[in-house]
């Protein structure tokens, strides 16, 4: 392995763990001790002067990121205050708005979980209740015990699921689950899972006697007036949508997102616009009040942003404490899009990031944005951000690149020795081709298994971690290859 692959393995450790992957696996917040929402702050002031700081913010790191596209909005229990678009949204130029959909990736679990929480509001549903008791058919491999896992274990992310079966192709394509063995047993330790949710979609179906996305429209959608929003791979496709893009080393290219698996939907496939998240936002800050109206009963939110005892994740969202002041968190990251919200009870507000563009899972410019707006609502100057993101990319391309050409270099020299092709049996030659292959195995089988995401969704998701994975792990190997018939031939 050489040592630019050792550095693009250093690197991708450390964007990994600092809290990137989102998309295929939201990130969620330290924990904080509050057990609930409580009433908006009546002392906030989202005054003009300082919408026009977070304007002119906002406007200013947008262009120095390199996104095609940002829609921001803050919202309150009485009004959408803030809601603005910026950039493109389709590859005619057509301008972002505060109307323009974007895909919100794994923010698509907090509208399960609301969904969840309002059949149960209904008396429809039991959070208690074992999962098969929604899905008499539900099993899966030892060390599972039939009727251990609750709905409120899924909602918390306490199942025992591990992140990895998240990514399980038959789960996502065919709703079963009876080939996947639980980590853990549940009630312990959260671990993010979209397997989770997924779950909890069959549920939400088994309940309500509709298709999830039919649910979530009736039950969510409408009632929040958030009239831009549609659950992807429904059939729906509105023209004013948001043009997606990857990005490839900090090059913002434009893709049209792949219809999901019908199966992963409630875990990430919902789309939405700023205004929109301004309202859903909104209501939640509220306790359920949106417009001076109640859309969802007080204790519904209440025990949808608490944690499951004292403290972890609320259900579907991250929790955790800045700025003096408890706040609950999510991220998402579909292949082309990603999204940022973040609630602030005490304050009475809600801020929500929207990108046409993945933007992780490296140092995230989209969570970077976010905090720079928290900060000037909270009254504190507005940051200069820099585009750490898109500095690591540029390294992490030269060191693949740089991996590339050491394997080119081999190449050379196994030319250059008249293409031998055997293997002295001493222990240097086969120590250093051994170290070579354990470095390849590393990148491709051990870092991915140790973030929890499978390397083709690396790659369909994370072209810049994904892409140089595959082409630094085949250049170390096919080099030390080469080195080694070299070595033997002399």
């Amino acid at each position: 392995m050489t040592c630019a692959t050792k550095g693009l393995l250093l690197a991708a450790i450390i964007g990994i763990t600092s809290g990137a992957c989102r998309g295929a696996a939201a990130q969620t917040v330290p924990a904080a001790q509050r057990g609930s929402a409580v009433p908006p702050d009546p002392a906030v002031r989202l005054d003009a002067a300082t919408l026009a700081e977070v304007d002119s913010f906002i406007a200013r790191h947008t262009g120095r990121f390199g996104w095609p596209g940002v829609a921001v909005s803050i919202g309150t229990p009485d009004s959408v205050v803030f809601a603005r678009g910026y950039g493109t949204a389709t590859l005619r130029g057509d301008p972002i708005t505060e109307r323009t959909p974007f895909r919100i990736g794994s923010v698509t679990k907090t509208f399960t979980a609301l969904a969840v929480a309002r059949l149960a509001e209904a008396g429809r549903l039991d959070l208690d209740a074992p999962v098969e008791e929604y899905l008499p058919e539900f099993t899966m491999r030892p060390p599972f015990v039939a009727r251990s896992i609750v709905v409120r274990h899924l909602l918390h992310h306490r199942s025992g699921l591990a992140q990895w079966d998240g990514h399980d192709r038959r789960a996502q394509t065919e709703g079963r689950f009876d080939h996947i063995a639980p980590r853990r047993a549940p009630g312990g330790d959260a671990e993010y899972s979209s397997l989770n949710y997924m779950i909890l979609g069959r549920i939400v179906e088994s309940v309500s006697g509709r298709p999830y996305a039919a649910h979530v429209v009736t039950a969510i959608l409408e009632p929040l007036g958030m009239e831009d929003a549609f659950v992807a791979g429904a059939g729906i496709r509105p023209p004013g949508r948001a043009q997606g893009h990857q990005s490839y080393f900090g090059l913002h290219v434009a893709r049209d997102e792949p219809d999901p698996p019908p199966f992963l939907v409630p875990a990430g496939f919902l789309a939405a616009s700023a205004r929109d998240m301004g309202r859903y936002g909104g209501m939640l800050v509220g306790r359920g009040t949106l417009d001076g109206n109640r859309v969802v009963q007080d204790g519904t939110i209440d025990g949808l942003l608490a944690p499951l005892g004292s403290t972890g994740p609320a259900m579907a969202w991250g929790r955790g404490r800045l700025h003096d002041t408890d706040v609950l968190g999510h991220d998402g990251n579909a292949r082309t899009s990603s999204a940022r919200v973040r609630l602030v009870p005490e304050r009475g507000y809600a801020i929500a990031v929207l990108v046409n563009t993945n933007t992780g899972p490296f140092l995230d410019s989209g969570t970077a944005l976010l905090d720079g707006v928290h900060r000037i609502l909270e009254g504190e100057p507005a940051p200069t951000l820099f585009p750490a993101e898109r500095l690591l990319k540029g390294a992490i391309l030269l060191g693949t690149l740089v991996s590339v050409g050491g394997m080119g270099l081999r190449g050379r020299d196994w030319r250059r020795a008249g293409y031998p092709v055997g293997l002295r049996g001493d222990a240097r030659t086969l120590g250093r081709l051994a170290f070579d292959v354990g470095g390849a195995a590393v990148l491709l089988v051990a870092l991915p298994r140790f973030i929890g995401v499978p390397l083709p969704t690396l790659v369909a998701y994370f072209p810049d971690l994904g892409i140089p994975l595959v082409a630094s792990a085949g250049a170390g190997l096919v080099g030390g290859v080469l080195r080694a018939f070299v070595r033997s031939s002399r």
